[in-house]
């Protein structure tokens, strides 16, 4: 039953990080469409996702990359959040992040680290 419920946890963030980027990416092809900033925005959002997407794979191998992982992907939503304009929406990769930390980490900790 724990098991299932894992899988099912997984499932919905699969989804929801899906909806989520998707909508990004559309926001940002809007936003930033004949300009020249376009093509930088969709090569950083291009690897921010291969790096999402790459991360359970490597992470079984090397343990010490989850950590890693989150510090580039941060900088990543850093750097478009930089990007002129209206870049307000690429905090909502944040979002993803925050979901995998959690899926990663017991709860317990997460609670009590906001108490």
């Amino acid at each position: 039953m724990v098991r299932f419920a894992a899988q099912s946890h997984q499932s919905v963030f699969r989804i929801a990080a899906g909806f989520l980027f998707v909508a990004v990416f559309l926001r940002s092809i809007v936003i930033y469409g004949g300009t020249a900033e376009l093509m930088p925005v969709l090569g950083l959002l291009a690897l921010w996702l291969v790096l999402a997407i790459s991360e359970p794979l490597i992470s079984l191998k090397l343990r010490w990359y989850f950590p890693v992982y989150l510090a580039v992907q941060t900088a990543l939503v850093f750097l478009l959040l930089t990007t002129p304009g209206f870049p307000d929406f690429f905090a909502t990769l944040l979002i993803i992040l925050s979901m995998q930390v959690m899926l990663r980490l017991d709860p317990r900790i997460g609670v009590m680290a906001s108490q």
